[in-house]
């Protein structure tokens, strides 16, 4: 059956209940920072200068690539619900390692589209679903904690691989130093992945036998029956639409200052070095807002956390958009990293616990994929208004105004989502 905890309060209890699958999100969320934005945007100074493109043709290149992405998620997430997650995991990984390769062999801009494709497919996609779907599935009383610290891996990837990656790169090159990473995917990675899993069958087979006994249909927090649907039911449920706006903002706002982060010190007059220093204050407030929100959302339920939601991210844009002293770069990274905390939790537990497990996956990679689609379009969005005039501190006070908006949508989805009846 799902991994249960004979206190749902009890902080920590979880820890010593499956290690192993704790480990293994982690590991492979920690993995999926080699297809991430901020991994592959350290590239672009020397991808650039290797095929003679443009910023706007590298920011094409690199929204073509995450679009198609985002589209091919529909369908190759769900397919770890219908895998045994060893061999899902193995393909994954597998690939990801691949993936390095291809970015460090490409010869042209075409191909680099590809490679770019491919290491956000199963970098940022697929690896990041990996990490949390097998969370949420296997965890029940403790999802939330369970989720949070899978998704640990994020935070430490961040504050680790761009480091890591300079100094590869001082030593061997751009191109080879991906022949390195790929090397950490195939011979570290994937087979300690495979080893904290090598006992799953016998997970799996309980989780099956919880599910057939029909025990997954309980009452959920909110006092609603969890059933378990399908993605054709969820996408006929209006709720999910509801949630939309506020799901959609931080993928969107936080990708488009960050790759237009070189912009934005230049307009604000900032040090660059002060910026990418700020990145630490970033990392820790995720990591805090990771393991409150899990604790929260085991306490009170999912829902009850979407009022909050983009409360700190519309302070992120706010400060952007009325201050230029440089103290507010630290505001942001805080303010941005706690939003970015929230989120990652909250999306891996939500789903679980209102739609149910089975059909986990395939639920999750709609949602997923078009965060991933968010993600895509504002370099794009925030590019094109850049080069009209428009000015980073209205861009900023814009998304703001839309984060307000996105609160009061939310407020109204947790009344939706915390009725007692089922939903229809």
């Amino acid at each position: 059956m799902p991994v249960a905890i004979s206190s749902p309060y009890r902080v920590f209890d979880f820890i010593r209940v499956d290690p192993r699958l704790l480990a293994f999100g982690f590991l492979v969320s920690f993995g999926s920072g080699f297809g991430q934005t901020y991994f592959i945007a350290l590239f672009s100074g020397q991808i650039r200068d290797a095929f003679s493109i443009t910023n706007g043709e590298f920011g094409a290149a690199y929204s073509i690539a995450t679009l198609a992405s985002a589209f091919l998620l529909i369908w190759s997430g769900r397919w770890i619900d219908q895998l045994d997650l060893r061999k899902w995991s193995f393909g994954v990984i597998f690939l990801l390692g691949l993936s390095c390769i291809v970015m460090a062999i490409t010869p042209d801009y075409w191909v680099l589209i590809v490679a770019m494709f491919l290491l956000r497919q199963m970098g940022q996609g697929l690896m990041s679903h990996t990490s949390i779907t097998s969370q949420a599935r296997y965890y029940e009383s403790a999802r939330g904690r369970a989720v949070a610290t899978a998704s640990l891996g994020h935070p430490l990837a961040s504050a680790i691989l761009p480091l890591f990656a300079t100094v590869v790169v001082a030593f061997v090159g751009w191109r080879e130093s991906w022949f390195v990473f790929s090397a950490i995917l195939i011979l570290a990675i994937l087979p300690a992945s495979l080893w904290l899993l090598r006992s799953h069958d016998v997970r799996h087979s309980r989780y099956l036998k919880h599910s057939a006994s029909g025990k997954d249909s309980k009452t959920n927090l909110g006092g609603g029956t969890v059933r378990q649907w399908d993605r054709r039911e969820m996408l006929r449920d209006t709720r999910f639409y509801v949630l939309l706006p506020s799901l959609l903002a931080p993928a969107f706002i936080t990708t488009g200052f960050f790759f237009h982060q070189v912009f934005l010190v230049d307009a604000k007059g900032w040090n660059l070095e002060v910026w990418a220093a700020a990145f630490i204050a970033y990392s820790a407030s995720n990591v805090v807002a990771l393991l409150g929100t899990g604790i929260v959302i085991d306490r009170y339920g999912s829902a009850n956390i979407l009022p909050v939601l983009l409360i700190p991210l519309t302070i992120s844009c706010f400060l952007l958009g009325f201050s230029d002293h440089s103290a507010a770069i630290w505001g942001f990274m805080v303010t941005a990293g706690i939003t970015a905390g929230i989120v990652a939790t909250f999306i891996g537990a939500f789903w679980a616990e209102f739609y149910g497990t089975r059909h986990l996956g395939s639920i999750r990679s709609v949602s997923f994929s078009l965060m991933v689609l968010s993600s895509a379009l504002s370099p794009v969005v925030m590019g094109v208004a850049l080069d009209w005039g428009v000015s980073i501190e209205a861009i900023a006070n814009i998304c703001g105004v839309y984060c307000l908006f996105g609160i009061l949508t939310a407020i109204y989805a947790r009344s939706r989502f915390l009725k007692p009846q089922n939903p229809i």
